[in-house]
């Protein structure tokens, strides 16, 4: 076994959690053991292992003197009794546990206002106090069951327009972390986004985390990033003609997941620099576009 996690009381006791690898996905089962170790006999009133996993939120919320508000959704909450009470000879024991991740389980996350965790406790219990060691896992998407069909989607601005400004072409709506968004852009009326005072397009690669929480009424609190941003001269846009882009995906990028009080979404955005503020006969102020991907960070 690998991936250990030990801690050590006094001269007494050494308890540690080991387990063969840190990432796994829903349905798996995690195994591992438990071992403890004692310079002396002693009287304990059991040994388990115990698996959480939470989805939880936090905000803070007022002016000079802030309150923080909380939710926590229980994703796994199990105990496994590994050993009774006895009385436990001195030397080293190991105790061995299985334990499947949920098929429906989140992807692990941690944002600016939630975070999706999921760890181990190995505890051991005294008459008057309990001892453990924490060792902490990652549940990622199972990337042998998830493949990406090349999908092309086309998009125009105005969307109802027989005349559109622009087209905005992604090559497919998933992807991989560690990969790139691929696309492109094709002005179709050149002289329509001069006459906006158009002078160039930024093409920005973002995540919207969601948290839903009770304060002194329900709310919905947003944090927004940027990760990958691309920009161009209008000039560079030959009238009807394609131009590709292409967005780095961070390798560490957290998978897109909707969840009980939160969310994490993924957007490509267009916004075309004109000046600010805005000229009165300007449409461009109403012309900044996301498009929604999905992100896949598998194990």
């Amino acid at each position: 076994m690998r991936n250990i996690e030990q801690h050590q009381w006094g001269e007494l006791l050494t308890i540690s959690v080991e387990v063969i690898k840190q990432v796994f996905v829903p349905g798996e089962q995690v195994v591992g053991r438990v071992r403890v170790f004692h310079t002396a006999p002693v009287q304990i009133n059991g040994i388990e292992a115990r698996f959480k996993g939470f989805e939880e939120g936090a905000v803070k919320v007022g002016g000079f003197f802030k309150k923080t508000y909380t939710n926590q959704f229980i994703i796994i909450d199990q105990v496994h009794p590994l050993a009774g009470p006895q009385m436990l000879p001195a030397g080293e024991m190991v105790f061995e546990f299985a334990q499947p991740i949920p098929s429906n389980a989140l992807p692990t996350y941690y944002g600016t206002n939630v975070k999706i965790t999921y760890y181990i406790e190995g505890i051991i219990k005294y008459a008057k106090k309990e001892e453990k060691s924490v060792f902490t896992f990652w549940v990622k998407r199972d990337g042998r069951i998830i493949t990406i069909a090349p999908k092309g989607t086309r998009y125009q601005y105005p969307t109802a327009s027989p005349s559109p400004l622009f087209f905005f072409d992604l090559n497919q709506s998933a992807f991989f972390a560690g990969t790139t968004v691929n696309g492109a852009i094709t002005i179709n009326n050149m002289r329509q986004m001069v006459d906006f005072l158009a002078r160039k397009l930024d093409i920005y690669l973002v995540s919207l985390e969601t948290l839903k929480i009770f304060t002194t009424k329900e709310e919905i609190f947003y944090s927004e990033k940027v990760h990958s941003q691309l920009s161009f001269a209008l000039a560079e846009f030959p009238e009807g003609t394609l131009k590709p882009f292409h967005l780095n995906i961070p390798a560490n990028a957290f998978s897109s997941y909707r969840g009980n009080t939160s969310s994490l979404r993924w957007f490509v955005r267009t916004d075309f620099g004109c000046p600010n503020p805005f000229p009165q006969e300007s449409n461009l102020k109403n012309m900044g576009q996301q498009y929604e991907i999905e992100i896949i960070n598998i194990a």
